[in-house]
């Protein structure tokens, strides 16, 4: 029922009945509604102020972690003593934190020492365990930190050994099964026996055998390619050649299968060039081996025959053809020649050194019935054989080991060498500019520096008596030494710019298919010269030239005289020189140079079929050469 408030002085409606509703707030209604509020709040801070803290304690962790060492930390976190690290908030961080550290270091121990583990004597998580820590004693929090960091990279461990472990089961069983085909002896029988290994396996429905098709053939590729890399004769070749063309039988739907050669699939051609290949290269390697024994013993009879035959004896000159003839009968010819007392023997000391140098770059290779057949044509003296064989010895046996020439492994050779070629280009340095015929002097004095060496080495034991000693070595330097500084500081020869050895090498490929050696073909060109040049005439004719200009000083002379001969007679040799090569190498012509400069003997031989000086013929190869660039 409705009436009026004395209170408020307001008519209420029968709705308001029983309802305490004061007119005003008052001390009670206030505190009851800020403990309400506080109710609320309280569990907020509280989350706060413990978020907060785990922030502050992983932040910390994260610090120490790069300062301390997995036992340092843990230490230094059980002393208690870093405030925020202590907080009753932040211990399960901390020590889900510290299982994931120690994680890492088990992980990186693991690392360290996988050369000790073998997959054949146990599994990855038994050789695993030896590192885990024992987690009974550890609490929740370690455990899930530790797990977390460990698990995840122990995942891709665990695959990746299974994958190692499927891989080495499969070269296990592709390597048994070739050790059963090398048993067989008949190549008929082969493919039965590769084909027995298509056995079917138990199997939970599907197909399933020991080899599958594909399998069969990869073996029978391994075993082919295993013969090839281990042939120890042409046998092993001819088997592997066998076991491509055999016939592989009758298929599951009874058709042919031919041979795995005629399925024409691109691996297996592929392999059987690379057979090719490998039998050519092993019949070339074979073949320079019985060269090489055969010049060695050729090179045998030769040392004993001038160092402990009596040459004057008939009956030992005769023994010695009759164990040449054994070997090579046309070298008995060529030995008879040398031995000859009726010989001319006119040859100048440089030639004779210039044929040791030859030698010592190894031009004969292990070709010495070259080697003789060019001394003798020479007219070499006899009694100059003996340094030649022990020349051709000494380059014979380095050919083999790739070791440098004497006047490059010995020490003295090679450091008196630099010092005396350095002050060569000091002699030709002007206010710091190098003289542009510096490479020149510096090319002839290396040149004589080094066949002199060969010269002393070659003489040294027979001339007095005992071994050569560093000494001796030295002494001898600064004699050439002094010689070289006296006499190559105006040598006016130009830079022969020899480039790289394999354009050599592609010329001289050539020349061998064209059944040719370097020798004959230098042979061929001196011995029908298309010009012989008159040095007289030349010499006046150069003379008259330089006088009419009226030049008295001598370094002008030799400016003017070097003018001429490039001008006027240089042309004219490089001229005669490359109409007289033969057609098929007229595009090698600059490796042919490059081949002649380095071969002082060649280069004397066509010099003097040509009538000039074989420093004539150098300076007009070298300049020819530069113009090639």
């Amino acid at each position: 029922m409705a009436y009026k408030s004395q209170v408020t002085n307001k008519r209420m409606g029968s709705s308001f009945q029983g309802r305490v509703n004061p007119g005003r707030e008052n001390e009670l209604t206030q505190l009851a509604q800020s403990l309400e509020e506080f109710s609320d709040a309280l569990p907020k801070g509280i989350n706060a102020y413990k978020n907060e803290q785990v922030k502050k304690a992983e932040e910390q962790l994260e610090y120490l972690r790069t300062t301390m060492e997995p036992e340092e930390l843990q230490a230094y976190i059980l002393k208690g003593e870093d405030p925020i690290l202590s907080n009753q908030f932040a211990v399960s961080v901390v020590e889900g934190q510290t299982g994931r550290f120690h994680a890492a270091d088990v992980i990186n121990q693991i690392k360290r020492n996988y050369n000790s583990y073998n997959y054949e004597d146990g599994t990855l998580r038994g050789f695993y365990k030896n590192y885990i820590p024992d987690m009974s004693t550890k609490s929740s929090a370690y455990r899930n930190g530790f797990s977390v960091a460990f698990n995840n990279w122990a995942a891709d461990e665990y695959i990746r050994d299974a994958e190692f472990r499927a891989e080495k089961a499969q070269e296990k069983k592709f390597s048994g099964a070739r050790t059963l085909l090398s048993t067989v002896t008949d190549i008929n029988e082969y493919w039965e026996t590769v084909a027995s290994l298509n056995s079917r396996m138990p199997n939970d429905g599907g197909e399933n055998y020991f080899f599958t098709t594909d399998e069969m053939n990869e073996l029978v590729m391994q075993d082919v390619r295993g013969l090839i890399l281990n042939a120890t004769s042409l046998d092993d070749f001819d088997k592997a050649q066998a076991i491509l063309l055999a016939d592989r039988g009758i298929g599951k739907g009874g058709n042919k299968l031919g041979s795995l050669l005629s399925t024409n699939r691109e691996d297996v051609d592929k392999l059987n060039n690379d057979l090719a290949s490998a039998r050519f290269a092993f019949e070339r390697r074979q073949i320079q081996t019985e060269n090489y024994n055969e010049q060695q013993a050729i090179s045998d009879i030769f040392n004993d025959a001038f160092l402990n035959k009596d040459l004057t004896d008939p009956t030992q000159v005769q023994n010695i053809k009759m164990e040449l003839a054994k070997i090579d009968a046309t070298t008995v010819v060529t030995f008879e020649r040398l031995v000859d007392i009726t010989r001319d023997n006119a040859v100048g000391e440089d030639a004779k050194k210039a044929f040791l140098l030859g030698i010592a770059q190894q031009e004969y290779d292990y070709d010495i019935q070259q080697l003789v057949s060019d001394f003798e044509s020479a007219r070499m003296p006899l009694d100059f054989f003996p340094q030649v064989l022990s020349t051709w010895n000494d380059a014979h046996r380095r050919s083999r080991t790739n070791e440098a020439a004497v006047y490059e492994r010995n020490s003295e050779y090679a450091n008196g060498t630099t010092d005396v070629l350095n002050a060569v280009k000091s002699s030709f340095t002007f206010e710091g500019i190098l003289q542009p015929n510096y490479y020149a002097a510096a090319y002839n004095a290396k040149y004589y520096i080094q066949s002199e060496i060969l010269a002393f080495e070659a003489s040294f034991e027979e001339q007095y008596g005992r071994p050569i000693t560093q000494e001796d070595r030295r002494q001898f330097m600064n004699r050439v030494g002094k010689f070289v500084i006296d006499n190559f500081t105006r040598t006016q020869m130009a830079d022969p710019n020899i480039p790289d050895f394999r354009s050599i090498d592609e010329m001289d490929a050539e020349i061998a298919r064209n059944q040719q050696t370097f020798s004959d073909v230098v042979d061929q060109m001196a011995g029908s010269p298309l010009r012989v040049f008159d040095t007289a005439e030349i010499n006046q004719q150069m003379a008259d030239f330089i006088r009419d200009d009226g030049a008295s000083n001598m370094e002008v002379l030799e400016q003017k005289q070097q003018a001429y001969l490039s001008e006027n007679v240089y042309p004219l040799i490089i001229d005669t020189v490359l109409k007289s090569l033969p057609s098929y190498l007229q595009d090698d012509f600059p490796q042919f140079i490059d081949r002649l400069v380095s071969n002082s003997f060649a280069k004397s031989k066509l010099a003097a079929s040509l009538g000039i000086d074989s420093k004539i013929l150098h300076n007009a190869l070298a300049q020819a050469r530069a113009e090639s660039e």
